[in-house]
């Protein structure tokens, strides 16, 4: 399929399905809360052109910022001429984007299983229904595979623009949703058994490929990432003290670490992704939850 009529087709398809699933009819349903609490927020940055970062009951800011430009073309600075559509189109695009990106791991996992790949992403219901919910899930999952998959083309090609995409993307998912920090451990700890398991093994892209790291593109890639967190959280330069507030923040996540809202066993997130009913609902692997 490299480079082939049909792995074109495939592409195009998986990137078109991703376009028809999440931008059809975007204002149909009723907005959740969850929405509506994002949408409000968005309003004020739209009304009075500021925003200030809260650390106790809101996530970070980029949700607001991104959407800020569409909506002052849809509905200039008044917030109730916006619309559903005017929020969702946001999540929206991102989740395209995620299957976008897929197409760069096609050397990597080769032409047929980044094709196919793509188009599970682009059809997958739990894709689908986040891409069309305007909340943060769907920007940080963007952000992070845009992380990895970036990452891991500076893994392989030493090229400092991968260094530098890999710490914008890093810092977009900082300042989406300050629980990223566990997308980075898990990031590091799964790179480390990969170096450990192609030692072990003397196979892999370890194998007289990668080279040694820069230190100066490691420097430009966290550069850029503390250059991203440092305006998003300062409400671009603005406000200094949203910058402590993103740090004193986990203090605020720590203690409710013991709260019921959100304690769920090991398993529960294999259980909704995996096989699922719900009560007079058909089965239905891969549902959400909202």
């Amino acid at each position: 399929m490299r480079n082939s009529p049909l792995g074109y087709a495939v592409v195009a398809g998986a990137v078109l399905a991703a376009l028809a699933f999440r931008l059809a009819a975007l204002d149909l349903r009723p907005m959740h809360h969850d929405e509506a609490n994002q949408a409000f927020k968005c309003g004020e940055l739209l009304e009075k052109g500021t925003y200030v970062y809260d650390p106790a009951d809101h996530h970070g800011p980029s949700l607001y910022y991104l959407t800020l430009p569409g909506a002052r073309l849809a509905a200039g600075r008044s917030f109730v001429n916006t619309t559903e559509s005017t929020y969702r189109m946001v999540p929206a695009l991102f989740g395209v984007l995620l299957v976008a990106l897929i197409l760069l791991l096609r050397d990597e996992l080769g032409p047929r299983a980044a094709a196919v790949s793509m188009l599970l992403a682009a059809v997958s219901p739990a894709m689908v229904y986040y891409s069309r919910f305007y909340i943060q899930e769907m920007l940080l999952a963007c952000f992070t595979v845009g992380m990895i998959v970036s990452g891991w083309r500076y893994f392989r090609r030493k090229n400092a623009g991968w260094a530098v995409l890999t710490g914008l993307f890093a810092g977009m998912m900082f300042v989406t949703k300050e629980t990223s920090v566990v997308a980075y451990i898990a990031v590091v700890l799964g790179l480390a058994m990969c170096l450990l398991w192609n030692r072990l093994v003397k196979a892999g892209p370890t194998a007289g490929q990668t080279g040694r790291f820069s230190a100066w593109h490691l420097a430009a890639g966290l550069a850029v990432a503390a250059v991203v967190w440092a305006a998003f959280y300062s409400s671009f330069f603005t406000h200094s003290e949203g910058l402590k507030d993103s740090v004193r923040t986990f203090g605020i996540y720590l203690g409710r670490a013991d709260e019921t809202l959100h304690r769920r066993g090991w398993f529960y997130y294999f259980s909704i992704l995996g096989w699922r009913r719900e009560s007079g609902a058909p089965v239905w692997p891969n549902t959400p939850t909202r």
